[in-house]
C-alpha cells in the first residue's frame, strides 16, 4: 500500500523552493567538486593497493548447455569459473 504522505521527486520536478541550491551546484567546477569530494572523509579515493586485489563483477553471455553443467556440479558455480579461467590463462601463459 502507497503511504499517501511519500511524495517521490526528480531533478525535472523539483519544487522551487527546495533547500537545494542546485544552480549553484550546477556551476561548480570540476575542480571545486573534486576538493569538495577530497574534503568529505566518507569520500576518499581508493588507492593501487585496493584496486590491485579487487573484484570485478562482469556480465556476459553464457550457452544454457554450458551454464546448465555448471550448475550440476553441486558447488559454487562462479568458484569453478573462477577457477577455469585461471586455468585457462595459465595454459596460455605457458605456451
Amino acid at each position: 500500500m502507497k503511504d499517501k504522505n511519500t511524495v517521490k521527486y526528480t531533478r525535472y520536478n523539483l519544487p522551487i523552493d527546495t533547500e537545494s541550491d542546485m544552480i549553484r551546484v550546477n556551476n561548480l567546477t570540476d575542480a571545486e567538486i573534486e576538493r569538495a569530494a577530497l574534503a568529505d572523509p566518507d569520500a576518499q579515493p581508493l588507492d593501487r593497493a585496493f584496486l590491485d586485489h579487487a573484484q570485478v563483477v562482469i556480465s556476459f553471455p553464457v550457452d544454457q548447455e554450458i551454464l546448465r553443467w555448471y550448475q550440476s556440479q553441486g558447488k559454487n558455480m562462479e568458484s569453478l569459473l573462477q577457477e577455469a579461467l585461471k586455468s585457462y590463462k595459465e595454459m596460455h601463459l605457458s605456451s
